[in-house]
């Protein structure tokens, strides 16, 4: 958190209080059903012995050694769609939706390193993860993902 030049300034800002109205807000807004909420999902990652260069076994009929796959998340967040434009090619027109995720830094910790968000059936890539805003001992994350296929 950075300190304010003036002790005083936000000293009677109640950071539970906030959390609290912002994360009822982000719930008041969340879909009823549990399968349309925001869930967050990892790429399952497998260990091989002797793998080439991009991690894959020589012999596909090899098993993994490892398999590392974490469960699905769900998290207070806000989702906000952000319509494209398509972009018209010679075989058709395409749309590339996107979604900004935004969510408080106790949530964001949870998340931080998923690849996917699945939204109402839908998967989204995310992409990367803006810079974040403070206020005062509260920091808020915006993620930003991709439609991988809208129904």
């Amino acid at each position: 958190m950075a300190i304010p030049s003036n002790p005083s300034f936000g000293s009677s800002f109640n950071e539970q209080a906030f959390r609290d109205a912002i994360k009822s807000t982000m719930q008041m807004g969340s879909p009823n059903a549990v399968a349309e909420k925001a869930t967050f999902t990892w790429e399952t990652l497998a260990t091989v012995s002797n793998p080439n260069s991009a991690g894959q076994p020589f012999d596909f009929n090899q098993p993994a050694l490892t398999v590392d796959q974490r469960e699905e998340v769900l998290v207070d967040c806000a989702v906000e769609f952000v319509e494209r434009s398509g972009t018209g090619t010679a075989i058709g027109q395409f749309e590339n939706p996107r979604v900004v995720i935004t969510l408080l830094d106790e949530d964001y910790e949870l998340v931080r390193t998923a690849s996917k968000v699945k939204l109402g059936g839908n998967s989204y890539t995310i992409n990367y993860t803006a810079p974040p805003v403070g206020l005062f001992a509260v920091t808020v994350y915006s993620m930003y993902a991709t439609a991988d296929d809208e129904s």
